[in-house]
């Protein structure tokens, strides 16, 4: 590894170690262990389970220098988890307070959507790291177009539904499922956007293109959500029936999601990285 480089990896533990521990803390310190359903082991393997996606995809989709590399795997870990660290601080700015609303009132429902919002986040940054490219810095400019891109989606679909008064005060929990459903099917597309070899900064930014359909969810599920009216409806529909319902539509969320990047054009392709990965495997 390069000197800039063990720079950055330093950088990605003091940051990333500060922001876990601003995390864990609390988690362990809660008076009641563990908190009223399974809060608290939700909270505290969400960021295991994020780092366990993060690692399938850096050893099978990443740079070809990178998959065989152990050094370079554990780098873009902790680059990855320092990533979702600062970033996961967005939602409260979104209305999601995960310590005030989600641990320490118990709120479920909250709950949900933070963990679904850290899987979105962790799928912006996985999907920068798939293709190839010379340096760290080509996992930087593209994760961050498409976490940029993640956060004014979630704050146009909360502009247009208010969703977040839903979860934190009323605290539907097939609300919330609706909600973090979404948040994890634009995660997957933003990070189609950003996955790919790496050319350039230019190049990339015209490639991001293939977000747009992100757009088109965000649209649909604001239509869904204006026309939701179960207790209307239904007088009868019950809570669990009603997390049902939101469960089959945060499914379809994601089966849509999956579907636009199934039809989208092929991954960005440089072919010097081929030319340089097979010089790598004669040498």
């Amino acid at each position: 590894m390069s000197e800039g480089e063990i720079l950055v990896l330093m950088l990605s533990f003091l940051g990333g170690g500060a922001s876990w521990l601003s995390w864990y803390h609390p988690l362990a310190s809660v008076v009641t262990w563990p908190p009223a359903g399974g809060i608290g082991k939700a909270l505290g393997l969400a960021p295991v389970f994020c780092l366990g996606g993060l690692l399938v995809v850096l050893t099978t989709g990443a740079s070809f220098d990178v998959v065989d590399a152990p050094e370079y795997i554990f780098f873009y870990l902790a680059m990855g988890m320092a990533w979702l660290g600062f970033f996961r601080l967005g939602l409260s700015i979104l209305g999601i307070l995960w310590r005030d609303d989600a641990l320490e009132r118990g709120n479920r429902a909250a709950a949900i959507s933070v963990v679904a919002g850290m899987v979105g986040l962790t799928a912006c940054f996985a999907g920068a790291n798939i293709g190839d490219g010379p340096d760290w810095s080509c996992v930087v400019f593209p994760a961050f177009l498409a976490t940029l891109a993640w956060f004014i989606l979630v704050a146009g679909f909360q502009a247009a539904t208010n969703m977040v008064d839903k979860i934190t005060i009323e605290r539907d929990e097939a609300a919330s499922i609706r909600h973090g459903g979404l948040m994890v099917a634009m995660g997957l597309v933003c990070g189609r956007g950003a996955a790919g070899d790496w050319t350039s900064a230019a190049d990339t930014v015209a490639e991001f293109w293939v977000t747009l359909p992100a757009i088109l969810l965000v649209v649909v599920a604001a239509w869904v959500e204006r026309g939701y009216r179960p207790d209307e409806l239904r007088r009868e529909a019950t809570a669990a029936s009603q997390r049902l319902s939101s469960a089959a539509l945060a499914v379809f969320y994601m089966l849509l999601a999956v579907t636009f990047i199934a039809w989208s054009l092929p991954l960005p392709s440089n072919p010097k990285y081929r030319t340089a990965a097979q010089t790598e495997e004669r040498e």
